[in-house]
C-alpha cells in the first residue's frame, strides 16, 4: 500500500507544480510588459542585426535605439510592438556582463520571454530549496512555505513583471551562502583540511565576484558575505581561494570584452553610467522608488550622501549596541561575521536601508536574510517571530499591487519626466 508519507509528498509536490503553474500564468493575465528584459535582450539583437557593425551599447545608445525600433516595426509579435512603444529611449546603464548574459537568450522576442520567465520561476524555486536548508523545519513545511511565496510573495510578482534579474542575483546568493556554510572553519580544530576549505572559499568569492558584475547593487551583500567567507577560511588559508577566485574572474569579466567588441567596455560603461543615468536615483518614493536613503533625503531636505550616511550610521549604531553587551566587542563582531546567517542578513539590510534604487522587486533580496533565520537554530527564541516580520513587511512593501493591478516603472524613460502609473 502507498503510505500516508507518499501521499502527502505527491499531494505537496502537485500543489507546488500548480503554484509555479499558477504564478506564470498570472503574471501573463496582468499583461506583463517586461520592459526590463526588452533592453537587456535587445543589446544583444541590434548586435545581431547590423552584423557587429553596431557593438557597443554605451557609446552608440541612439543607434541601439533606432534599430530596435526599426526591428519592432517590422515584427509581427504584439508584445515587441507594445514594449517597444513603451520603452522607446532606452536605459543602457546595465553593466557588460548583464548584456553579454542576456545575449544568450532567443533572437525571437516571444521565445526570449517564455524563456527567460521559466528560468525566472525555476532559479526561484532553487533559492527557496538552498535557503531554507536546515534543522528546524520539517521538509513539508520548507514546501509549503515555499508553495505560499510562489504564490503570494508580491516581489516575485513585480519581477516577473518586469522580468528583472534579481531572481538570479537571489540564487547566487542562496548558492554562495551554502558554499560559505561548507567552508571548514579555522576556529574549528575538527575541521576538514585545505583542499575543502579552498574548493568552497574559491567557488563562494568567484561566485560573489561575478553577482556584483552583473548588478553592482548587490555590493553590500558581496561584501559581507565575501568577509564572511574569508573570517572562516583564516589568515592561514585564505591566500589560495583569493588567487582562485581572482583569475576566475578575471576571465568572466573578459567574456562580455570579446561578446561587444570592446577591450574597454567597462571602463565605456562606467563612463556612461556617470554621465548619462544619474537621474536614475532621484526618481521619488510615489514613482515607485522605496529607497530609504532617498525618502528621508526629500523628507528633511539634505543631499542624498547625507542621508545615506545617517541611514549607514544607524545601522552601525544598531549592530554596536548589540555587540557592546559581549565581554568583548571585537571577539563578539568576529564570530558574528563567521556566522554566514548573520552576514547574509546584515548584507541584505545594508542594501535595502542604503541603496539609492529600491524597486518592488528589489525587495525579493529579504528571503536571503530572512528564510535562513527561519530554518536554523536561533540563539534566541525572537528571532524566527522577527524573521517571519521582515517577510510579511517586505511582502506588503509594494501594496500597490495589492488593491489594483497597476504596473510601476513601464513608461518611455524617467529621463523624459514620464514616468507614471500603468494600469491594465
Amino acid at each position: 500500500m502507498v503510505g500516508l508519507r507518499t501521499v502527502r509528498w505527491l499531494v505537496t509536490v502537485l500543489c507546488l507544480a500548480a503554484a509555479f503553474g499558477w504564478a506564470y500564468g498570472q503574471i501573463d493575465r496582468d499583461g506583463a510588459v517586461r520592459i526590463d528584459l526588452y533592453q537587456y535582450w535587445g543589446v544583444g539583437q541590434v548586435i545581431r542585426l547590423t552584423d557587429g557593425e553596431v557593438r557597443n551599447p554605451y557609446l552608440a545608445s541612439d543607434a541601439f535605439e533606432r534599430e530596435l525600433a526599426r526591428f519592432a516595426a517590422r515584427s509581427e509579435d504584439p508584445a515587441l510592438r507594445e514594449v517597444q512603444s513603451l520603452r522607446s529611449r532606452l536605459e543602457l546603464q546595465a553593466t557588460p556582463l548583464a548584456y553579454a548574459f542576456f545575449s544568450l537568450l532567443p533572437d525571437s522576442y516571444a521565445r526570449a520571454q517564455l524563456v527567460w520567465s521559466l528560468v525566472q520561476l525555476a532559479l526561484f524555486g532553487g533559492a527557496l530549496a538552498l535557503l531554507l536548508r536546515g534543522p528546524v523545519l520539517p521538509s513539508w513545511e520548507r514546501a509549503w512555505l515555499g508553495l505560499l511565496l510562489v504564490s503570494m510573495f508580491i516581489p516575485l510578482r513585480a519581477e516577473m513583471h518586469v522580468a528583472n534579474y534579481n531572481t538570479l542575483l537571489l540564487f547566487g546568493t542562496a548558492l554562495a551562502l551554502d558554499a560559505i556554510r561548507r567552508i571548514p572553519d579555522a576556529h574549528d580544530e575538527a575541521a576538514a583540511g585545505a583542499s575543502e576549505a579552498t574548493a568552497y572559499g574559491a567557488g563562494a568569492l568567484a561566485l560573489l565576484g561575478t553577482l556584483t558584475l552583473l548588478k553592482p547593487t548587490v555590493a553590500p551583500i558581496a561584501t559581507v558575505l565575501g568577509g564572511c567567507a574569508l573570517a572562516r577560511l583564516g589568515p592561514g588559508r585564505a591566500a589560495r581561494p583569493i588567487a582562485v577566485a581572482t583569475i576566475a574572474l578575471l576571465l568572466v569579466a573578459a567574456w562580455p570584452m570579446a561578446r561587444l567588441g570592446s577591450a574597454a567596455i567597462w571602463l565605456e560603461w562606467l563612463h556612461y553610467f556617470r554621465t548619462g543615468n544619474l537621474d536614475m536615483f532621484d526618481l521619488p518614493w510615489s514613482k515607485g522608488n522605496r529607497s530609504t536613503a532617498l525618502f528621508l533625503s526629500k523628507q528633511l531636505g539634505v543631499p542624498f550622501g547625507v542621508a545615506t550616511a545617517a541611514v549607514a550610521a544607524a545601522l552601525a549604531a544598531t549592530l554596536w549596541a548589540a555587540l557592546r553587551r559581549a565581554p568583548s566587542i571585537g571577539s563578539a563582531a568576529l564570530a558574528a561575521l563567521r556566522d554566514p546567517t548573520i552576514a547574509v542578513a546584515t548584507g541584505v539590510v545594508a542594501l535595502l536601508a542604503t541603496s539609492p534604487l529600491a524597486w518592488q522587486h528589489y525587495y525579493l533580496h529579504v528571503l536571503a536574510a530572512a528564510l535562513p533565520l527561519l530554518a536554523t537554530r536561533a540563539a534566541d527564541d525572537r528571532i524566527p517571530p522577527l524573521a517571519a516580520l521582515g517577510l510579511g513587511l517586505a511582502a506588503l512593501v509594494p501594496g500597490q499591487l495589492l488593491v489594483s493591478p497597476c504596473l510601476l516603472y513601464t513608461s518611455p524613460s524617467p529621463r523624459d519626466s514620464t514616468l507614471d502609473l500603468v494600469c491594465r
